[in-house]
């Protein structure tokens, strides 16, 4: 779609990020590519461990009882106060860490990678906090914990090695949460078999995640609102498969962005509106196996999804394109794209359509605004097939899948291409 000048430069803005620590490169000697940078799952492995100990440390205090393992090698401290007395009181509990975390290490606990790579600093100061309900409780024998009226401040929340940082900018009530209730189950060796967790009335503030590269300057920048009233799931974690079981699910309704940015200030932004909920009855149970099986769904039940996409790209001071994708889970076997829209040197590119989850195409409409030309691809009784029109409606030539089930167009004067 974009030529010239601007398919130039926006190639330029997408080698430059891609090129940074931010993003992945290729798996040597195979196709696989990772999302993200060696560098930044090192620092998010260092943060893993000190939110691990953190979630021991808290279940801890609040259960009086070590139900979870308590890591060993994280120094982070816990501490807490209490605000008021009786069923309105308040408690705070306020965690803070300043340490150096080697994330190369094998099971013998020899280094396995260089210092800038593997050392990684996590600075955090953060507090949890049960406002005016009388504080969480918890119970080691039942291995549960409830905490009602949880608010999440951050004072500081970083950590980076010497290539990229990730933090949390500072902030209170970043997260708020109605009721969290969490149960766990385990064998005789405490390892954890299944989890039941209730987690109600969640709204966040903006809570921010920004990933730096320090040598490229590229900032990859998300941001989430909104929340949903109520999720209930319930883990099975004893057999081979593990599985979720769906129980609730009531008035998703989350905002997010999505911000990358290079030293030069060129910009790909994508602004995201989405919502879910149980359609008809539940619950659905989701076995993670070679593929993912599905439990309870049918055509009339089924956890629905809607999303809204608004994007842009600004490469040099100029808008190069924007526009809107929505879509969403049309049903238990299929997704729907109502609308994808890109709009570029005046002209809206746009189509939409459905496709099986694995994405086999079921039904799709596409424009080109140019000549006015229309694709329709349909799929029924598993047959696909469609057609190619003008812009007056003449038909220019048939859709249908080739001898090696892709898809491809014959004209009318015989030639033949595929899509």
């Amino acid at each position: 779609m974009l030529k010239g000048s601007d398919a130039t430069a926006y190639q330029a803005f997408a080698d430059s990020v891609a090129g940074s620590k931010v993003f992945g490169t290729k798996v040597f000697g195979t196709n696989e590519k990772k999302l993200l940078g060696t560098e930044v799952s090192n620092v998010l492995s260092a943060l893993a461990q000190v939110g691990e100990h953190l979630g021991a440390e808290l279940i801890k205090a609040i259960a009086s009882s070590e139900i979870l393992k308590i890591p060993a090698g994280i120094n982070g401290s816990l501490t807490s106060r209490t605000s008021g007395t009786g069923p309105r009181a308040s408690v705070y509990y306020t965690y803070k860490i300043n340490q150096k975390i080697n994330v190369c290490k094998d099971a013998n606990g020899n280094i396995t990678g260089l210092p800038a790579s593997c050392e990684v600093s996590v600075v955090m100061d953060l507090e949890l906090a049960s406002i005016g309900q009388g504080g969480p409780t918890g119970n080691g024998t039942s291995k549960f914990i409830q905490f009602p009226a949880l608010q999440l401040n951050v004072t500081t929340l970083t950590a980076s090695n010497s290539y990229v940082s990730v933090a949390v900018p500072a902030g209170n009530q970043l997260l708020n949460i109605g009721l969290l209730y969490a149960q766990v189950e385990q064998d005789a060796d405490d390892k954890l078999t299944g989890a039941l967790a209730i987690v109600e009335e969640v709204v966040a503030n903006n809570l921010t995640l920004q990933i730096r590269d320090a040598q490229s300057v590229a900032v990859l920048e998300a941001k989430l609102t909104g929340g949903w009233n109520s999720l209930e799931v319930n883990v099975d974690m004893a057999a081979e498969d593990t599985t979720l079981e769906l129980i609730n699910l009531a008035d998703v309704d989350l905002g997010a962005s999505l911000s990358l940015k290079n030293g030069s200030g060129d910009e790909l932004k994508g602004d995201l509106s989405a919502g879910a909920a149980i359609v008809g009855e539940g619950p659905f149970t989701y076995v993670f196996a070679k593929e993912l099986e599905k439990v309870g769904e049918d055509a009339a039940n089924f956890l629905g999804a809607n999303a809204e996409v608004n994007y842009s790209a600004v490469v040099g001071g100029s808008t190069l394109f924007s526009n809107t994708v929505k879509g969403g889970r049309a049903s238990n076997e299929s997704l729907s794209l109502d609308s994808f829209k890109v709009q570029h040197g005046g002209l809206t590119y746009e189509l939409a359509g459905e496709f099986s989850e694995k994405g086999e195409i079921l039904a799709l409409t596409a424009v080109d605004p140019v000549s006015g030309v229309k694709i329709e691809i349909s799929t029924t009784g598993g047959v696909t097939s469609g057609r190619v029109t003008s812009a007056t409606g003449t038909q220019l030539g048939t859709v249908a899948k080739n001898a090696s089930g892709k898809l491809e167009i014959t004209y009318t004067d015989g030639s033949t291409q595929l899509l």
